[in-house]
């Protein structure tokens, strides 16, 4: 599949702008909070430098990400296009004097502070994801983006391993900032001037409630909790290892950049083999604990823990990105993935903290986690990806759909199409409302240039 057969100029153009805004917001933003957690090093200890930045920090973010979800939900005015550049600026503040300040307690507050701000910030590239790349490359654009911000990282580690640690790395934090602001705003400007998509009086008819109910929902979110939390538990031991300076953290995320990028495009090419492989792939945190008591390279162990990592991350944003879909309605669902996995990151590693060096404990947590994450898969990933991703001669519908460039929703409601069903089936079949099947079926005639469902059969057979 090339991007030419399935892609118009515009949406390459909007997906290469999205994945420079990832990548220079993750860029400057991870490596910020690396420098501010690594500045706290004179005024606690290794566990105490964990607390802060693995639970407090992360906690911190999830409040961001869940004021970023409530403002796009709720409609708030400081979340229009417009003012959305604003937040990036006060991210950038709170980063500077979080690395300046000399006292702890203004260090503390200020660190704190922006991690809120990460949050808030990570939760409108996220949006932008869901508004601006059709569903079929979005794991490609967030893998690259995260990649190359992860790159960014190992880049500033090679100029030194003080520098990263220090306040010289602010004028290239500042520069990526400012990058990134750009590139939001004319992103903005992409969007604001696009005209409105047909079908628009369909998407009025959709209610206002999100495709799936919310019982499905929470428990969706409770799939990337456990999922986070049993990798958070798994990480510890070689995390503790990086705040005692055994192991370069930096150094890291080269070998998490190329997990991103294969787990971006496996998603793409199959988002079920991506969530099976997220899930088996917990089996690594309970190798974590065995390998970090006989293993002699540390630095190896810690290489080996964050090469799946990224498998991880696509997942747990991917989820909700795909539940999310195209409707303006339901982007408040974007940033829900990363806040559930913040909320697992946190719990996971302060459990590990408060158990200290009680592994049998830590075990039976991650255990809870593995398997609680094994019963939600089972119930969660049949619905979402239990449609439309077929192989051999069933893959025909599919080759026929990135012919005409359909998204992944509309691949899978012509695949009912063709089975003849009634819209209504087809709501039912795929968890969807009937106006959005409409919806879809009109976008499917739009693109193949067919009057009705007739003609689309008889193109169809003729391919």
């Amino acid at each position: 599949m090339t991007l030419k057969r399935t892609f118009d100029k515009a949406e390459i153009y909007r997906a290469v702008l999205t994945c420079l805004l990832i990548a220079s917001s993750f860029f400057w933003g991870g490596s910020g909070f690396m420098t501010w957690t690594y500045g706290m090093d004179p005024y606690l200890p290794a566990t105490g430098v964990l607390f802060y930045g693995g639970v407090v920090g992360y906690l911190m973010q999830a409040g961001g990400l869940f004021f970023c979800f409530l403002g796009i939900r709720k409609g708030l005015r400081c979340f229009d296009m417009e003012k959305q550049a604003l937040w990036f600026g006060l991210h950038l503040a709170a980063l500077c004097v979080s690395v300046m300040a000399n006292r702890f307690p203004l260090k503390l507050g200020a660190g704190l502070f922006m991690n809120l701000m990460i949050g808030i910030t990570s939760g409108i590239f996220l949006l932008m994801l869901a508004k601006m790349v059709p569903d079929r490359c979005r794991g490609l654009v967030f893998g690259v983006g995260y990649a190359m911000g992860s790159l960014g990282s190992w880049g500033l580690s090679l100029l030194g391993g003080s520098f990263i640690q220090s306040s010289g790395a602010l004028a290239v934090y500042a520069a990526a900032a400012i990058l990134s602001i750009i590139l939001l705003l004319v992103l903005e400007r992409d969007e604001s001037a696009k005209d409105a998509p047909e079908g628009a009086s369909e998407l009025q008819e959709i209610p206002a409630e999100p495709k799936h109910d919310r019982c499905f929902l929470w428990q969706a979110l409770f799939l990337v909790f456990f999922l986070s939390l049993t990798v958070a538990l798994g990480d510890l031991m070689p995390m503790k290892d990086v705040l005692n300076d055994t192991v370069p953290w930096a150094y890291t995320r080269a070998f998490y950049a190329i997990s991103l990028l294969i787990a971006g495009l496996l998603n793409d090419r199959s988002r079920k083999a991506g969530a099976i492989i997220s899930v088996l792939g917990l089996i690594l945190p309970f190798a974590m604990f065995v390998m970090h008591e006989n293993w002699g390279d540390l630095t190896l162990l810690l290489i080996l823990a964050y090469l799946p990592k990224g498998i991880y991350t696509v997942f747990r944003v991917l989820l909700f990105q795909d539940l999310t879909g195209t409707e303006e309605r339901y982007l408040y669902l974007a940033p829900l993935g990363l806040l559930a996995g913040r909320l697992g990151d946190a719990t996971g590693t302060g459990l590990g903290i408060f158990f200290g060096e009680h592994m049998v404990p830590v075990m039976l947590c991650a255990l809870v986690g593995f398997f609680a994450t094994s019963l939600l898969a089972l119930r969660i990933l049949p619905i979402v990806y239990g449609h439309g991703e077929t192989a051999g001669e069933d893959a025909v519908p599919e080759l026929f759909g990135e012919r005409f460039g359909f998204s992944r929703r509309e691949s899978e409601v012509f695949e009912q199409v063709l089975e003849g069903k009634t819209n209504a089936e087809i709501a039912e079949r795929l968890y969807i409302s009937e106006s959005t099947v409409k919806f879809h079926v009109k976008n499917i005639l739009r693109k193949t240039e067919c009057g009705n469902r007739g003609e689309l059969l008889s193109l169809y057979r003729k391919k």
